[in-house]
């Protein structure tokens, strides 16, 4: 299992570029969980994949239509999760959300609560 992070500063650009590196690396990218809060320090997006590697990002957001939420739509994109820039822009900033595939399908949950175990 390896835990890749991006340098933490929170700057776009280097969280996709960084992301798509290491989504070149893995063997195989599946994600099976994707936690977005804002309550983990610099960390704002964390992908759990199948074969337990985790990808710890800073540069990506949601709650608005700008750049941070756009990076996250590229990174859903790349992982096959079939949300739009309307969805993300929509969801509340200060709440956390949890992407799970389960049972052949990517299901999302919001809650203050998350903690970043998938």
């Amino acid at each position: 299992m390896e835990v890749y992070k991006d340098n933490g500063y929170g700057i776009t650009a280097d969280s996709r570029k960084f992301a798509g590196k290491i989504l070149e690396r893995i063997t195989e990218p599946e994600a099976r969980d994707i936690i977005l809060t804002r309550k983990m320090g610099r960390y704002t997006v964390f992908v759990y994949f199948k074969d337990s590697h985790e990808l710890h990002l800073s540069g990506f957001n949601w709650g608005y239509g700008g750049e941070g939420p756009h990076g996250l739509l590229w990174l859903f994109e790349k992982l096959g999760v079939p949300l739009t820039i309307e969805d993300i822009s929509r969801w509340d900033m200060d709440t956390g959300c949890r992407i799970s595939f389960i049972s052949g399908k990517w299901e999302v949950r919001q809650s203050s609560s998350l903690n970043t175990e998938p």
